[in-house]
């Protein structure tokens, strides 16, 4: 089998697996069980994962209330971890007795095949999540020997911990009666007796070897992708900050064409009228016929006076405001023909 990533690189499983230095011949000996390929467990196996019918436990064949004490563990750690599950967690169903009865009777599962199986599946549907980050940057993490900090903490996962009954009710030996005391009518003295010779024929594989050390990259492994890394962001960056100006000018002369300008424009419009209505109303004045007549035109010069004064504040106030926000450019020096004049000094005191 071969993977892809991003169209660019292909590798298989097996070369994968010896870049990460793993074993693969292990991981996917005859010895590990292949959960995918199997039909799911029968239902008549499934009393002799439960406690047996003498202790007097409630138990619903086909979930979780009655089972021993180990298979309960497993199940409620699978559901979490290689074989997500949500919905009703009080049934056990499908693939999941497989993984049970295979840890109980200390069989080996291939897990990579179990979690490929259900990747595959998420890409024909969308709406399922994909519950694998933590142990895909675990990989990341440990084959690059990454000493940094952890942003994210996992809280610890602890089955059953507020369970007091669940944890103060006695081990039974696995397997117990395979069936039912009342469906087989055999007494409790046959059941145990039952138990012990399982229990001796079903005993617990040997711990596995220890792992194997595992490849660190050699100093300045990563050096050359951080510098691409860093070229490219670096150049996104100038990037960005060039459209930005490039924005901020548009904006700013587009504000000086479609705003200043034609308020300039009204403005000075306004104030040459203003001031073609004071010459006409001086050239009036001297032609006034009569007293009355003054009067009414020279209280309409004080009027169009306080109207232009009002007029010149407005204007001071918004260029204030406006030079506050656009600072005026220097005039040229074409504007100062004439060096500016300063009075003279006043003459010392007589002594």
């Amino acid at each position: 089998m071969r993977k892809h990533f991003g169209g660019q690189h292909g590798a298989t499983f097996a070369q994968f697996a010896d870049a990460n230095q793993l074993d693969y011949n292990f991981i996917n000996s005859e010895q590990s069980m292949n959960v995918v390929l199997e039909n799911p467990l029968d239902e008549n196996d499934y009393p002799m994962f439960y406690e047996p019918a003498h202790l007097g436990i409630a138990r619903t064949f086909g979930g979780t209330q009655g089972l021993r004490h180990h298979p309960a563990v497993i199940n409620k750690i699978v559901r979490v971890t290689f074989m997500p599950k949500s919905g009703n967690k009080d049934k056990v169903r499908g693939h999941y007795w497989n993984v049970i009865s295979h840890i109980m009777n200390g069989y080996r599962i291939n897990v990579i095949a179990l979690i490929m199986d259900q990747i595959a599946d998420l890409r024909l549907n969308m709406e399922m999540n994909l519950y694998f980050a933590p142990y895909i940057m675990s990989i990341i993490k440990v084959k690059s020997s990454f000493r940094g900090l952890c942003e994210s903490k996992h809280t610890p996962f602890r089955p059953f911990k507020n369970d007091n009954a669940f944890l103060l009710r006695p081990l039974t030996p696995f397997p117990g009666d395979d069936m039912d005391a009342e469906a087989q009518g055999q007494d409790d003295s046959d059941d145990d007796a039952h138990m012990g010779a399982a229990a001796a024929q079903h005993a617990m594989p040997p711990p596995h070897p220890p792992a194997q050390q595992q490849w660190a990259p050699p100093a300045g492994y990563f050096d050359p992708y951080f510098a691409s890394m860093q070229e490219s962001m670096s150049s996104q960056i100038a990037g960005l900050a060039s459209q930005m100006q490039n924005q901020m000018n548009l904006n700013f002369q587009n504000m000086q064409q479609q705003m200043f300008q034609p308020m300039m424009t009204q403005m000075q419009g306004f104030h040459e009228s203003l001031h073609s209505d004071i010459a006409a109303l001086d050239s009036r004045f001297e032609d006034l016929p009569s007293s009355e007549q003054f009067e009414q035109f020279e209280q309409r010069q004080e009027q169009l006076e306080q109207r232009f004064d009002a007029f010149s504040t407005a204007f001071t106030g918004f260029s204030d405001h406006f030079y506050s926000v656009f600072p005026a450019p220097v005039p040229p020096p074409e504007f100062y023909p004439h060096q500016p004049f300063y009075p003279p000094p006043p003459p010392p005191p007589a002594v």
